[in-house]
């Protein structure tokens, strides 16, 4: 296994057979996603940010290039504060199952949302590349909001994914999860990368809404655990196999017998107190 892992000068340095590379940068640039072309063979590619554009992004603004494809690749892991979330659009990654994006708080600034301007990055991107990706991470997902959040899971975007890791559930009891979404998912994890940001006041309805979800799914699927069929869709529904749970308020609304009844029925529940 070949692999980089340091601050590099890439614009000097090329390796056709480098499958693995760690790249830490002070600002965001075009040109980065360029000098990928000297990586061809490269599979798995973490990006650290540290800083954001000298120049806050616009909505309206069209990239001026087109995405760098990177055929070979199929893990992303982007660290990166929300400001400089038009990362994502220098890549096209068409064999890519992994993609994990780390959300820090940036700039805020009047007349610009740059949260909604994350969100729809990412959205765009998970749409793009919905055939081939399985798993999805996105820790720091608190600094984005509930409404935009929702619209990364509704619609056809993630109608792959199986794997999913989230700091919130962003559904609530009063604002049911559609029953297409997410159809093959199979393991889920919420709040495995930190606390939240500010208190939560809608705590209970999240976790209610969660519940409804794992236990709605484990009925929905055939007693083995197997794919069973949505009569609306014809869409293959899996049944959630493993849910982890860290967040101590939703551990409170999970009853004992609840968990009992979903273990019986193959949902491995984890409620994990990590204080």
């Amino acid at each position: 296994m070949k692999q980089v892992t340091r601050e590099l000068a890439l614009s000097s340095f090329s390796h056709p057979t480098l499958e693995e590379l760690s790249v830490t940068l002070s600002t965001p640039t075009p040109q980065f996603s360029r000098l990928l072309r000297n990586f061809p063979k490269l599979q798995y590619l973490s990006v650290h940010v540290l800083g954001q554009p000298a120049k806050l992004p616009n909505a309206s603004v069209v990239p001026l290039q087109p995405p760098t494809s990177l055929g070979s690749l199929t893990s992303l892991r982007i660290d990166v504060k929300v400001d400089s979330m038009g990362l994502l659009n220098d890549f096209h990654c068409p064999s890519i199952n992994t993609l994990s994006i780390r959300v820090k708080p940036g700039t805020s600034q009047v007349n610009f949302n740059p949260f909604d301007f994350a969100l729809r990055n990412i959205v765009d991107f998970v749409q793009k590349h919905a055939s081939t990706l399985r798993s999805l991470e996105i820790p720091g997902s608190r600094v984005l909001t509930d409404a935009s959040m929702r619209t990364l899971f509704i619609g056809p975007s993630c109608l792959q994914i199986e794997h999913l890791k989230l700091d919130f559930w962003p559904f609530t009891s009063t604002i049911p999860v559609p029953q297409t979404v997410l159809p093959t998912l199979r393991t889920l994890s919420i709040g495995i990368f930190g606390g939240y940001q500010e208190k939560d006041t809608e705590y209970v309805a999240r976790a209610h809404s969660l519940l409804s979800f794992i236990e709605r799914r484990a009925q929905l699927a055939v007693a083995t655990g197997a794919a069973s069929r949505d009569g609306l869709e014809g869409n293959e529904i899996n049944q959630v196999e493993r849910v982890s749970i860290r967040k101590y308020q939703y551990m409170r609304e999970f009853p004992d017998v609840k968990v009992s009844v979903l273990r019986r029925k193959g949902v491995n529940v984890f409620l994990l107190l990590d204080r």
